[in-house]
């Protein structure tokens, strides 16, 4: 008896006391906001994977081809310049010295041509006279026969002049080129927006020197999911939004997909998309970043509700619905979607109070709540 009384003591009386504890001490009843179901307009869209950045249609980054040192920088970054300005004049004078002398060079080999020819020409007519007179029997046949080699020698010596005529025509080509990439020129109107070099400083081959962008024809470019990229097609329309732009909202059209699916360690795979603004704000700068919407839909006179209110992003999605004193899980069939709003097409009626999820209470079925405190949000 003893022993019976203990185990109630120490054990059946406890578990009976937190037993009744649980069912029959007060639950915290759960303050919630709630919207109903709203009838307007509601596109779908999509977002790239990161901002899109402004760039120029046509844009160079100019590198030195030849060796040399800075003498003087004509233009600075910011500065607009013409195709053929000289941009930037290295030391020449060797270069120049080099073509100076392949000019005088070739000059050379073309009056040593014209020699050539002069007593080529002189042979052949002394070599049609030995024919004749030889035919005539007035001169012996090894006179002939001299007069012949004579003329196969001026002949070669001819093909000779001729070819060292193509190599230093040549090695004038090249002694200009070297000169002529001593000035480094715009290759066509634009801005130089970066400028990598100062005087003085000694190129070589491949040194970046400066860039240039024509500014007369932007584009957008962005990287977008794969799965996303495939709602997209050109034509679509886009809306563009910057910090930098104080709020102001861009038009655009979607005017370039990519057929190629590529691989980004910081994005994974995405699809480059490019977007033509429609028109060009003044204070729009190459490299500026712009949030960016792909509308793929629209469909007005929607039933909606806001798209933070719905759980479940793939598969399954449901909202809490207020049932007198406890919420209730429904499951619902929705349409378009954007950030803001979802298009609801089955699942809850016009009169349903849908709660608005707080970030502080994760919702469960049978959650009891405070009707006291029930009110309508005014966050939508």
């Amino acid at each position: 008896m003893r022993i019976l009384t203990t185990l109630f003591k120490y054990l059946v009386l406890p578990v009976l006391i937190l037993f009744l504890m649980f069912y029959l001490w007060p639950k915290k009843l759960l303050d919630v906001e709630y919207v109903k179901i709203a009838e307007g307009s509601i596109e779908e869209v999509v977002t790239p994977l990161s901002n899109s950045v402004l760039q120029a249609e046509k844009f160079a980054k100019i590198r030195a081809s030849t060796t040399g040192e800075i003498e003087k920088i004509m233009f600075k970054k910011g500065e607009r310049v013409k195709k053929g300005d000289l941009i930037i004049k290295l030391k020449n004078d060797e270069q120049f010295a080099r073509l100076k002398l392949a000019e005088a060079n070739l000059k050379a080999g073309i009056a040593q041509l014209k020699q050539t020819k002069l007593r080529s020409s002189n042979i052949q007519k002394s070599l049609e006279r030995a024919e004749k007179l030889f035919s005539e029997k007035i001169v012996s046949e090894s006179n002939l026969d001299q007069t012949k080699t004579e003329s196969q020698v001026m002949q070669e010596a001819l093909n000779i002049s001729e070819a060292n005529i193509l190599q230093l025509e040549s090695q004038m080509r090249i002694a200009k080129s070297l000169y002529e990439n001593t000035f480094i020129r715009a290759p066509f109107d634009g801005i130089i927006s970066d400028l990598y070099v100062e005087i003085g400083e000694y190129l070589v081959p491949g040194t970046p020197v400066y860039d240039l962008f024509k500014d007369d024809n932007y584009y957008l470019s962005a990287r977008f999911d794969e799965v996303d990229a495939a709602k997209i097609s050109t034509g679509m329309k886009v809306r563009l939004k910057s910090d930098t732009l104080s709020g102001r909202i861009i038009g655009g059209k979607v005017s370039w997909i990519s057929p190629v699916v590529s691989y980004d360690i910081k994005s994974s795979r995405g699809v480059e998309v490019h977007f033509e603004p429609a028109s060009i704000e003044p204070d729009m700068r190459i490299g500026m970043t712009f949030e960016a919407e792909v509308i793929i839909n629209t469909k007005q006179s929607a039933r909606y509700l806001p798209s933070s209110v719905i759980i479940g992003k793939y598969g399954e999605k449901y909202v809490f619905i207020v049932n007198k004193d406890i919420i209730n899980k429904k499951v619902i069939t929705t349409g378009l979607s954007n950030w803001e709003r979802t298009e609801i097409l089955s699942g809850i009626d016009d009169s349903d109070m849908v709660v608005v999820p707080s970030s502080s209470e994760e919702l469960k079925e049978g959650m009891k709540i405070n009707r006291k405190t029930l009110k309508k949000s005014e966050r939508f």
